[in-house]
C-alpha cells in the first residue's frame, strides 16, 4: 500500500511539472485584464530636458557648539580656525585638605590632545598659542561675533611644545595659571577664575582634535598636574573633564567658479537645487529617485579623514530658506567625483501634488570638518555634468 502511494505522488508530481514547463506563464495569464499591468518608466532630468536651477549662498549662523572636533589653524589664508576649552579639575579628598591649607604647589603641567583630523598643506610648520580667558562663556551657539567680545590675554600660556605627531598633540602649560585654578576651587573668593583656554593659530593647515561629545574620534582632551605636598609625598592629578568646548571658524564666502557651486564646512556655504517636474504625470507610484552630483576635483579640498558624503535638506520655504522639519534628511555618498543617493520619499510628496520648493545642499561635515567641495551647477557647459534625477515609475497600461 506504502508503495502505491509513492507511485501516486511520483506520477501526479511529474504531471503538474510536465504543465508548467509546457506553459510556465499560462496559468492565470487571463484572469486580469492588459489595463491592469504596470508599466515601469525610467526617465531622467538630462534626457527629459528638465527645467533645473542652482545657487550658491552663505548661511547666517552655524552651531559649532555641538562640534565632535575641535578645529584649529589656517586653511588657504581664507578659513581661521580656534577654539576654547576649559576643564573641571577635580580635587580627591587626600590633596583638597593640603590644598585648603595652602601646602600644595603644582610642579608642572601639561595638555595632552589626540589628533583626529587634518586639513591643508601638512608639510609646513605647525605655530600656534595659548591664552587664558578671563570671563564666563558658554559652548553653545557660541560663533564669531561671541569671540571678538570675548576677553582673552594676551601672554601665550604655552610654555614648551612637548610633541606634535600623528598620535599626539602635546605643550607644557603655564604652572602658575593652573595653580590658580586649583586655589580657586577651594577659596571661590579669589579673583583669578577658570575661565578655560583660548587656542589659536596661523599655521597652514588645520588639525581636529575630538571634543568632549566626540570621544568616538579618539581620547577627550587632558590635563596632567604635577603636584607636591612638601615632605608629604609629589603625585600627578589627572584631569578628563571638559566642563565646556567649542570651535569658532572665521572666513568669508567663497566666490565660486563660473557655473560652479562651493560648498564649505565651518562657515555654513551651501546650495541649493530645483527641479521642474511638471512633465511628470501626477500620482504615478514611485519605484525609484535618484540624485546624483558632480564635484569638481580639482578645486575641492577633502581632508584626512575624508568627507564621502552631502546632506540633503527638504524646503518648506524656498525664498527664506526654511526646512521642512517633516522630512528627515538624506544623503548622497561620493564615489569617485560624484556624489548620488536616493530620494524617494519628497519627489513622491511632489508628485502628489506637496509644493515643490527645491532642497538644499550642506556638507556632512559642516560642524566637524573644513571641507570644501566644489560641485557643479545646473548651468554647466557640460550638460553631463550638471545635476541629475532619475526617476523610475510605475503606470498602468
Amino acid at each position: 500500500m506504502k508503495l502505491l502511494l509513492q507511485f501516486t505522488f511520483l506520477l501526479s508530481a511529474l504531471l503538474i511539472f510536465s504543465s508548467c514547463e509546457n506553459d510556465p506563464i499560462s496559468i492565470g495569464k487571463n484572469i486580469l485584464p492588459d489595463s491592469d499591468f504596470l508599466n515601469l518608466i525610467e526617465v531622467n532630468s538630462l534626457e527629459g530636458e528638465w527645467g533645473q536651477a542652482s545657487s550658491n549662498f552663505k548661511a547666517d549662523s552655524v552651531n559649532l557648539g555641538r562640534s565632535q572636533r575641535l578645529l584649529l589653524g589656517n586653511l588657504d589664508g581664507e578659513i581661521e580656525a580656534s577654539f576654547l576649552l576649559k576643564f573641571f579639575i577635580f580635587l580627591p579628598e587626600s590633596i583638597y585638605t593640603p590644598l585648603q591649607e595652602g601646602n600644595i604647589n603644582v610642579l608642572k603641567s601639561w595638555v595632552e590632545l589626540d589628533p583626529s583630523y587634518k586639513i591643508g598643506n601638512t608639510n609646513s610648520n605647525f605655530d600656534y598659542s595659548v591664552h587664558e580667558v578671563f570671563e564666563y562663556w558658554q559652548f553653545n551657539n557660541f560663533d564669531a561675533d561671541s569671540l571678538n567680545n570675548l576677553s582673552v590675554g594676551n601672554e601665550d600660556m604655552k610654555v614648551e611644545q612637548i610633541e606634535i605627531s600623528d598620535s599626539l598633540f602635546a605643550f607644557e602649560l603655564n604652572k602658575d595659571l593652573v595653580q590658580a585654578w586649583m586655589d580657586v576651587r577651594v577659596d571661590s573668593s579669589l579673583t583669578r577664575k577658570n575661565y578655560g583656554l583660548y587656542f589659536k593659530s596661523n599655521a597652514g593647515y588645520v588639525i581636529g582634535f575630538p571634543a568632549s561629545n566626540g570621544s568616538i574620534y579618539g581620547f577627550t582632551p587632558r590635563l596632567y598636574i604635577e603636584l607636591e605636598n612638601p615632605g608629604e609625598f609629589v603625585d600627578t592629578l589627572l584631569t578628563e573633564i571638559v566642563s565646556d568646548d567649542v570651535h569658532i571658524v572665521k572666513g568669508t564666502i567663497i566666490n565660486p567658479p563660473e557655473k560652479e557651486i562651493v560648498l564649505q564646512s565651518g562657515i555654513g556655504q551651501r546650495g541649493s537645487l530645483k527641479f521642474d517636474l511638471s512633465n511628470i504625470p501626477q500620482n504615478v507610484v514611485l519605484n525609484k529617485a535618484v540624485l546624483e552630483i558632480s564635484v569638481d576635483s580639482s578645486k575641492s579640498l577633502f581632508g584626512s579623514p575624508s568627507t564621502d558624503s552631502l546632506a540633503i535638506y527638504f524646503y518648506s520655504d524656498e525664498e527664506l530658506k526654511t526646512i521642512d522639519d517633516q522630512v528627515r534628511v538624506k544623503y548622497l555618498t561620493r564615489d569617485g567625483n560624484k556624489y548620488s543617493g536616493q530620494v524617494e520619499t519628497i519627489i513622491q510628496n511632489w508628485i502628489n501634488g506637496k509644493v515643490n520648493y527645491g532642497i538644499e545642499i550642506r556638507l556632512s561635515d559642516e560642524i566637524r570638518g573644513l571641507t570644501r567641495s566644489v560641485i557643479y551647477g545646473s548651468n554647466s557647459d557640460d550638460p553631463a555634468l550638471r545635476p541629475k534625477l532619475t526617476l523610475v515609475y510605475a503606470e498602468q497600461r
